[in-house]
């Protein structure tokens, strides 16, 4: 068929130059992109996806693309998805300032293992941050409402000092009150993070605030994430 020579020709030719050098298989699969990227990244024993994130229309920046969003709830191993923002981001020169988000629920530890060995591998730093959605400082609090925020940061920062002398770390850990992806975003930002790794493995799991909020934080966060 004249289209599927003319789409096959496309596929060949599209970012010849930039991958000039690199091993580099090119398919066309039909079907639902989603479904072809998830059975492929199964069949091959595929270690990382990279995809875009874009929804489209006038709400862009509060969407996720369709594709994007079912593949990271489809597949098992990591996904990188570029930064979710209206302008096109300038390419870092390097990636070695890595944030890890942490929830605080069981698979933390291993997320911060891999995040620990990733920043290794890259050659540079790494940064833990946790949301307490329940301590926002807020204007006018009582002397019971901060005794509350305070009961809150001290059991949060001693678990994740549990934490660290298990994974065998001793790692910088930023603790903020406030919305899970507010404050993934707000840290990345200020440490000027080129990276966010966050974890997705379990969505309803009981206090992991974050595995249901993945979408949010690939949507707000400042740079490219991946999630495991």
């Amino acid at each position: 068929m004249g289209w599927r020579r003319i789409d096959n020709a496309r596929v060949e030719s599209f970012l010849r130059d930039e991958f000039q050098g690199v091993d580099t298989v090119r398919l066309m699969l039909e079907g639902d992109p989603a479904f072809r990227i998830a059975e492929y990244a199964e069949n091959e024993g595929v270690d990382l996806i990279m995809m875009p994130t874009h929804g489209y229309g006038p709400f862009r920046r509060f969407l996720l693309g369709s594709v994007t969003a079912k593949v990271l709830h489809d597949v098992n191993c990591a996904v990188w998805t570029s930064a979710h923002a209206p302008e096109k981001a300038a390419p870092p020169t390097g990636y070695r300032r890595v944030l890890c988000a942490l929830d605080g629920t069981t698979e933390d530890l291993a997320l911060l293992r891999w995040a620990t060995l990733f920043a290794c591998e890259l050659g540079g730093s790494l940064k833990l941050a946790h949301a307490i959605p329940g301590a926002s400082l807020t204007k006018g609090a009582d002397i019971e409402g901060e005794r509350c925020r305070t009961f809150l940061f001290d059991s949060a920062r001693e678990r994740f000092q549990a934490l660290q002398r298990e994974a065998g770390t001793s790692v910088e850990m930023v603790l903020q009150g406030g919305d899970v992806a507010t404050v993934v975003r707000r840290v990345a930002e200020q440490d000027k993070s080129d990276l966010v790794v966050i974890g997705r493995g379990v969505m309803h799991e009981p206090f992991g605030r974050m595995r249901a909020k993945v979408y949010s934080i690939i949507r707000e966060a400042p740079c490219p994430v991946i999630s495991i």
